[in-house]
């Protein structure tokens, strides 16, 4: 009976090898707990996604792709992390450093952006506010135009649809109950210009005041290139090029003068 007791140095072997497949283990239940939880991550912003597809002048939808990139390297990250912490119970001598800077970068990204990113929907909220509560100026009218034109302008001028960054002809011709094609060729003759370009020429000038307002000479050109209606701030600088010959900051800075 006494034989079958372990002896003190199969104990101690037991002992030393705890810390061992503790952290092996450890590693594994994190890798799983870490994953699960970017899924769950992942069905609330798909949730918010579908919540939200349609544009609302009082709420500002959230910017998120960011968000779904940072979730997608964590993703490698984690799945990089199991592969090493599987392979590392057989090879002990495998080295960690190469993802234990990685995870320090990946988190310092995180938060950086995400600070960020908050900073920008903050201000984006004030000049939301300010847009809501000013008069819309409508340009005057010179020519008469076709039913359809006219209620594409109402729908620009008085809803303000020229703000949802996710506006598209398709979607206005499904409103309007007419095809795209028809809409596109009524918009080149009538209005004298794409459909873009149209709706881009009333976001530089929703532009053009934010950055000539005094209350807003402290915020981020990426927060009034947004609030003007654009999808990303690569966009909006091309588009203000494009349209006046300057970039936002130039402009804002001949403005200040």
């Amino acid at each position: 009976m006494v034989a079958l007791l372990p002896n003190n140095e199969e104990i101690e072997a037991i002992l030393a090898m705890i810390p061992y497949y503790g952290d092996t283990y450890g590693d594994l239940l994190n890798t799983f707990f870490f994953l699960l939880i970017i899924v769950v991550l992942s069905k609330k912003i798909l949730e918010y996604e579908k919540e939200n597809t349609i544009f609302k002048r009082d709420k500002i939808k959230l910017q998120l792709t960011w968000f779904k990139v940072t979730l997608l390297l964590l993703s490698v990250l984690i799945l990089v992390w199991f592969l090493y912490t599987i392979a590392y119970a057989f090879d002990d001598e495998l080295v960690f450093y190469p993802l234990y800077l990685a995870a320090s970068l990946t988190t310092y990204w995180l938060g950086y952006i995400g600070i960020y990113k908050i900073g920008i929907n903050e201000q984006q909220q004030k000049i939301r506010a300010f847009a809501i509560q000013r008069d819309f100026v409508a340009p005057e009218e010179t020519e008469k135009t076709s039913q359809h034109s006219a209620e594409f302008k109402r729908m620009l001028i008085e809803d303000r649809l020229f703000l949802d960054s996710n506006l598209h002809l398709e979607g206005i011709a499904e409103i309007l109950d007419i095809s795209k094609g028809h809409l596109s060729r009524t918009i080149n003759s009538e209005l004298g210009m794409s459909f873009s370009d149209y709706v881009n020429s009333f976001r530089i000038d929703e532009a053009k005041l934010y950055l000539r307002h005094p209350d807003f000479s402290n915020y981020t050109l990426e927060a009034i290139g947004l609030e003007a209606g654009f999808n990303s701030k690569s966009t909006f600088y091309s588009t203000f090029k494009k349209f006046t010959g300057l970039t936002p900051l130039q402009f804002k800075n001949s403005s200040s003068n």
